[in-house]
C-alpha cells in the first residue's frame, strides 16, 4: 500500500487501506490527479504532500515549457538609469569615429573576451584557432542578446548592439594594422616566442593581405551602424519606460 492516499476524504475513501498492484496504483492516482486538477474534489492542503507535488508536476507539464520569464518589477521606476549608458554609447562611438585606435573602457573586457577565443576555438584548427579571437569576442554580445531577450529586457537587448560596436571597431584596427604590424600585441599564449599577429597571418594565408584598408573600413561601418542601432532603440526604450513610470 502506497502512504500517499492515507487521510484521503472523499467517495473513493474507503479504497484508501486496500493492497495495490503497481497498475492499480497507477491507475487510482491518475483518477485521483484528474479529480483535483479538474476541481471536482480538491485535495486539502494536509492530507497528502505527495500527491500535491504531482499535481503541480502535473500542471506545469500540461502548460507546456516555460516560456521568456515576465519583466521584472520596479523596471519602469529605474527609467533614468539608463540615460549614462546613453551618453556612454555616444561618448564611446564619437571617440571612435575621432580616433581610429580609441580603447575606452570596454577594451579589457574585450581583449580577455579575444584570447578566451583562441583558446576555446583552438581545439577547431590553426585557421579557427587565430580567427577565434576575433570571432569570439564579437560573438559574446550575441551571447548577451539570447540573455536580454529570455528577459524580455529590451534596452538590454539595444545595449547589445553598443557592445559589439566595441568590438567591431576594436577588430577594425587589428585588421588596420595587418601588413604595418605596429600594434603592440599583448597574448597569455606567446610564451617567450614570437607573438602572432592574428591578422596579418589571416590575410596572408587567405591572399587577401592587401586589402586589410578596405576591410578594417567596412568593419568601422559595422561598428557605426551598430551604435547608430544602440543610440536610437535606446532611446526609444528609455522614452518609453519613463512614460510608464
Amino acid at each position: 500500500m502506497n502512504d500517499s492516499f492515507r487521510g484521503w476524504s472523499g467517495p473513493d475513501a474507503e479504497h484508501a487501506d486496500e493492497t495495490y498492484s503497481d497498475a492499480a496504483w497507477c491507475e487510482s492516482l491518475c483518477f485521483h490527479l484528474s479529480r483535483t486538477y479538474t476541481g471536482t474534489t480538491p485535495a486539502r492542503a494536509g492530507d497528502s504532500p505527495a500527491l500535491g507535488n504531482l499535481i503541480i508536476l502535473r500542471k506545469n507539464s500540461e502548460a507546456g515549457p516555460p516560456g521568456p520569464l515576465p519583466p521584472l518589477e520596479g523596471r519602469h521606476t529605474f527609467w533614468w538609469a539608463r540615460i549614462p549608458v546613453l551618453v556612454w554609447g555616444a561618448w564611446t562611438w564619437i571617440h571612435h569615429l575621432q580616433d581610429d585606435q580609441y580603447q575606452g573602457i570596454a577594451k579589457g573586457l574585450n581583449l580577455a573576451l579575444h584570447e578566451a577565443g583562441h583558446a576555446i576555438l583552438g581545439w577547431f584548427g590553426e585557421f579557427i584557432g587565430i580567427l577565434g579571437g576575433s570571432l569570439f569576442q564579437c560573438l559574446c554580445p550575441a551571447i548577451a542578446f539570447a540573455v536580454f531577450w529570455r528577459q524580455r529586457d529590451r534596452f538590454g537587448l539595444a545595449f547589445c548592439f553598443a557592445w559589439l560596436g566595441t568590438n567591431l571597431y576594436d577588430v577594425a584596427t587589428y585588421v588596420a594594422d595587418a601588413r604595418a604590424m605596429e600594434l603592440p600585441l599583448v597574448s597569455p599564449f606567446g610564451g617567450d616566442g614570437e607573438i602572432t599577429h592574428d591578422w596579418n597571418w589571416l590575410l596572408a594565408d587567405l591572399g587577401w593581405l592587401s586589402h586589410d584598408q578596405g576591410i578594417a573600413a567596412f568593419l568601422r561601418l559595422l561598428g557605426t551602424a551598430s551604435f547608430l542601432v544602440f543610440l536610437i532603440w535606446g532611446s526609444i526604450e528609455v522614452n518609453r519606460l519613463r512614460k510608464d513610470a
